[in-house]
């Protein structure tokens, strides 16, 4: 997980969540703090040592702000691929402000999932990405401005070489992708689709300042390195239906995706619509869990 300042008592929310009923001492979370004022980094990995799992902590020089979010995933998945670590069966990549509604999400991974691919809400991109995506492959043209260590929104006629991941997005290309990705709110990358990335040398190249349009898409990034490595997209839904929501709003009904067995809610942000709906679906899963309890034998939820 990557934090920025004002994301702790969501991040805290969402690690709580993850973890559910899962063995603390097989999972290990490996935390990033862009930079926070506030180190809301070490914040959450002391939430999780109390809760009996074992964080790092990376604490970035600068911050690098929403579009540095490519960035962050490439330092992230080079830093739990370093040599003498475990050989992870997968990595979950999870937002801060995604919350999880059942505590048997690990459990599901483990059944459903193999150690070759990403695994997570599938969509389409939009047009407009498609475009930008495409751009980027050309051997030279625009890029993002870049204020300090900040990528800005503006753009400007200054790339004169291949951006960073260009051949990574041909091979992709060829590898089948054809424009679906993880949604960011949560993805699971397989454990051998990491050994293969760090084998081909794609997380030891130097990612600032080569950059063209794709800087904040980090999803679209974990997919497109997936497709690079020869490996394939799954998505949850079409496994258990309305396994997750991504596009959450204010007229989200917590009962609804509660009877479906939904996994997965997102965004729920660090403002007063997010937190309306926190407090709605936290309200839903404290009433369920009393009605469990009151009837032991009750049927499992679907999924």
């Amino acid at each position: 997980m990557t934090v920025c300042e004002g994301e702790g008592d969501i991040a805290r929310d969402a690690i709580s969540s993850l973890l559910g009923d899962a063995p603390p001492a097989s999972i290990d979370a490996f935390v990033i703090d862009d930079a926070s004022k506030s180190r809301v980094g070490k914040a959450l990995v002391d939430h999780c040592a109390s809760l009996g799992v074992t964080a790092e902590l990376k604490v970035l020089p600068d911050p690098l702000g929403f579009r540095g979010c490519v960035s962050r995933l490439i330092t992230g998945l080079a830093w739990i691929a370093e040599p003498g670590r475990p050989p992870y069966d997968f990595v979950v990549k999870l937002d801060p402000d995604a919350l999880f509604l059942r505590p048997d999400f690990l459990r599901f991974i483990a059944r459903h999932c193999s150690p070759r691919g990403i695994w997570g809400m599938v969509g389409p991109m939009r047009k407009r990405d498609r475009v930008l995506l495409l751009a980027d492959l050309f051997p030279a043209g625009f890029r993002r401005k870049t204020t300090g260590t900040l990528i800005q929104r503006a753009w400007e006629p200054r790339r004169f070489r291949p951006v960073w991941w260009a051949d990574i997005g041909r091979r992709a290309l060829l590898n089948g992708f054809r424009f679906r990705y993880a949604n960011g709110s949560m993805y699971a990358l397989g454990g051998d689709t990491l050994r293969a990335l760090a084998g081909r040398g794609y997380l030891q190249r130097r990612v600032a300042g080569r950059h063209g349009f794709i800087t904040s898409e980090e999803d679209l990034m974990a997919t497109l390195l997936t497709f690079a490595a020869g490996h394939g997209l799954t998505d949850l839904n079409q496994i258990s239906p309305a396994w997750g929501e991504p596009h959450a709003g204010p007229h989200t009904d917590p009962q609804r995706l509660l009877a479906a067995g939904t996994y997965l809610l997102h965004p729920l942000k660090a403002n007063p619509a997010g937190s309306e709906l926190r407090r709605r679906f936290m309200h839903a899963l404290e009433h369920a869990r009393q009605a469990q309890s009151r009837s032991p034998l009750s049927a499992p939820t679907p999924g």
